[in-house]
């Protein structure tokens, strides 16, 4: 089994993807499209001409499904960034639901690194906010975290500590695996 992330990917993506999938059609291999949205599995399917590629949405019951009834040769995932990250990262659920089959596979997940930024500093931001809060104004396993929208208002919004601790074992995870 062959597992590729490929991060800091910015223009050319979706040219690496429809070129590597349709070469692989090509050369006779069963080839899967992973795609982060419902919305995106209809874009790629109107937009890109990829004959004999299956092109799928993000679900994990789905994707298990789909790899149990028909194995593929060649699994894309497109932009794991936007993907549901609650079950872990896109990328090693594929590998894990792969790895007793004898067969050879190709595994390529692309990530864009600005959403691992902006993810990364979202959750450092939590953090900073969790362990500079007074531990008399935690209630309930929460706290009150307090920013700005884009328009410059205030706003707040409750979250769980264990929220924080989850998202921030996702992001050691990922740094892990890369």
């Amino acid at each position: 089994m062959l597992v590729q992330r490929i991060k800091h990917f910015g223009l050319g993506k979706t040219t690496f993807l429809e070129s590597v999938a349709k070469g692989a059609v090509a050369s006779g291999f069963k080839v899967a499209l992973i795609c982060p949205s419902s919305d995106l599995v209809r874009i790629w399917r109107q937009s890109m001409d990829l004959e004999g590629v299956d092109v799928l949405p993000h679900d994990f019951a789905i994707l298990r499904r789909m790899i149990r009834q028909k194995p593929y040769d060649y699994i894309l995932l497109d932009d794991c960034n936007s993907m549901d990250q609650s079950q872990g990262d896109p990328v090693t659920l594929v590998e894990y639901l792969l790895k007793h089959k004898a067969d050879k596979q190709v595994i390529i997940g692309t990530y864009d690194s600005d959403t691992d930024n902006r993810k990364a500093n979202f959750v450092e931001w939590q953090l900073t906010e969790l362990a500079t809060t007074n531990e008399s104004d935690i209630e309930g396993g929460s706290i009150e975290i307090y920013g700005e929208d884009p328009e410059g208002r205030e706003v707040s919004s409750e979250v769980s500590i264990p929220d924080i601790a989850n998202q921030a074992l996702g992001l050691i995870a990922e740094l892990r695996a890369s």
